[in-house]
């Protein structure tokens, strides 16, 4: 039963890193070919000097872009291979007062409400996890949470087990809402990031035996339920 044991955590591991290798490869192949295309620009003498600072700023642009990249796909191995052993008493509203003080510290234009239900609980959960999963999903709200320029407006709700977070942009249609939890997939095409926030996200859910839920916000735009109680 131990050999059995082990060898599946070698099995998963290995696939984990299968797995890394192959996101890694997928998201630094485009801008790392454009990093070493606009620092051979910039190398070229006979380039303006104008054209050939440009392109510096370019490369270091895109070789910033792959240092965010390589870290989002780390974490996102890190959440498919959680350890029992990372998990402990949390208390979830706590939690979100932490990551919505710090996103105001970068947004201080934005509205973000948080409502914590009285009497909760601490829950056993992978603090570290969790708290990256509800970062992304504020971000993504601040992000897409605003319609015709408007600042954004973001709402979350802590309740017993989850930790809901709504917005008021545009919404995820219902034929998207599957695809957008994948790794790389955009909610639009012109999107900044790695897409791998939602992934992430949903895959913490996914490591404490829960799931990750998209539906209509009040606010009209996306809900998104972070659940980390067992199905």
């Amino acid at each position: 039963q131990r050999l059995a044991e082990e060898t599946r955590r070698r099995s998963e591991a290995l696939e984990a890193a299968r797995a890394f290798a192959a996101g890694a490869t997928h998201e630094l192949r485009t801008p790392l070919q454009s990093a070493l295309t606009n620092l051979d620009i910039a190398a070229t003498e006979a380039a303006p000097d104008a054209m050939r600072h440009d392109s510096v700023l370019l490369a270091r642009d895109q070789v910033r872009r792959m240092a965010s990249s390589l870290t989002a796909v780390r974490r996102l191995a890190d959440a498919e291979f959680a350890d029992q052993r990372w998990f402990e008493q949390v208390s979830l509203g706590e939690l979100a007062d932490g990551v919505v003080t710090e996103e105001l510290s970068r947004h201080p234009e934005a509205r973000i409400d948080l409502r914590v239900a009285p009497g909760l609980t601490p829950v056993r959960a992978w603090r570290d996890g969790v708290e990256l999963a509800v970062s992304n999903l504020v971000r993504n709200a601040l992000v897409h949470g605003a319609l015709d320029g408007a600042d954004p407006q973001v709402v979350v709700t802590v309740e017993n087990g989850s930790i809901a977070v709504d917005d008021a942009g545009p919404g995820i249609p219902a034929a998207e809402r599957e695809r957008v939890v994948q790794r790389f997939e955009r909610n639009t095409s012109t999107a900044d990031g790695s897409g791998l926030g939602l992934a992430i996200s949903n895959q913490v859910a996914i490591a404490h035996g829960g799931r990750m839920h998209i539906s209509t916000s009040p606010l009209g735009g996306a809900r998104i339920v972070l659940d980390l109680a067992p199905i």
